[in-house]
């Protein structure tokens, strides 16, 4: 997966759970974890996390990059933004 970083970006980790009825941002116990529509097939389910995470936190998707855990559940997933700010609106979004 590639993208743009900078010196100002900061990293999310998210729990995936492809393969379900549909998109949803939540918290369980302070992790985030992101369930998909999408099924973990040729990287399916990585492009549409990518798409997902841009549109909900207001970042473009080209600028996001998975940096560890494309084949795992467990993804860290670095942003273009500063960390507060991203904590900010990943808090912001996420269902309840």
């Amino acid at each position: 997966m590639t993208g743009r970083t900078g010196q100002n970006s900061s990293k999310l980790f998210v729990c995936v759970h492809p393969g379900k009825r549909s998109d949803r941002f939540y918290l369980v116990d302070e992790a985030f974890h992101v369930d998909l529509s999408a099924r973990a097939v040729d990287g399916q389910a990585n492009q549409h996390l990518v798409q997902f995470l841009g549109k909900i936190l207001s970042v473009p998707p080209s600028f996001l990059v998975i940096r560890r855990g494309s084949s795992s559940r467990y993804k860290e997933v670095v942003f273009p933004i500063a960390e507060d700010d991203l904590k900010a609106r990943a808090r912001a979004v996420v269902s309840v």
